[in-house]
């Protein structure tokens, strides 16, 4: 399966499937929206251990999101009150099905709501990413995720229709780029 295996997220305490971004959609994506990250290349360094044997490896990523439409686009929040879209961070290409999610996954526990960031025609949305991973561990002390700190990745937003949708969204896939870790 290319790039993003399906994925079980949790939004407003629904479950929801997020899919590869395939079809129709995925072609009015790729024509309609950019979403393009600053670099193609990060390091993730460690930052401060949490209690036990846990390391978060962590990274920022500046985004731009554009919206090439004649009508508005709103880009999936978490709450009314949230500046930043909510996203997914995937492997980039052809992955294989044993392989488990990517380690920076963000996992989302979201408040229902329909004020979403609204992005004009024509215009876009720039903002300040902190991926950090690993975001789960198993249920062994000291296993962290065994989703990937390193590798080819792409960032995923959701692009809303309308100020009033919910669940819905259009994937919008980024740039790949490629994560290392210094210790």
């Amino acid at each position: 399966m290319k790039g993003y295996r399906a994925l079980l997220a949790l939004a407003c305490g629904t479950a929801f499937h997020v899919a590869a971004a395939q079809g129709v959609a995925a072609e009015r994506a790729g024509t309609d929206y950019e979403l393009q990250t600053d670099r193609s290349n990060y390091v993730a360094r460690t930052n401060e251990p949490i209690p036990g044997p846990f390391t978060i490896y962590e990274f920022k990523v500046d985004v731009r999101f554009r919206n090439r439409t004649d009508r508005t686009a709103y880009l999936k929040t978490c709450a009314p009150d949230t500046p930043r879209p909510v996203y997914q961070v995937g492997y980039a290409g052809d992955v294989p099905a044993t392989v488990a999610a990517p380690a920076y996954l963000a996992w989302w526990s979201c408040a229902g709501h329909i004020q979403h960031l609204e992005v004009a025609a024509g215009a876009g949305w720039e903002g300040t990413l902190t991926l950090r991973g690993s975001s789960s561990w198993g249920g062994v002390a000291g296993q962290s995720s065994p989703g990937a700190l390193e590798g080819d990745f792409q960032l995923r937003f959701f692009v809303l229709d309308c100020q009033s949708c919910y669940l819905s969204g259009t994937p919008v896939l980024s740039n790949r780029f490629r994560v290392d870790k210094v210790p």
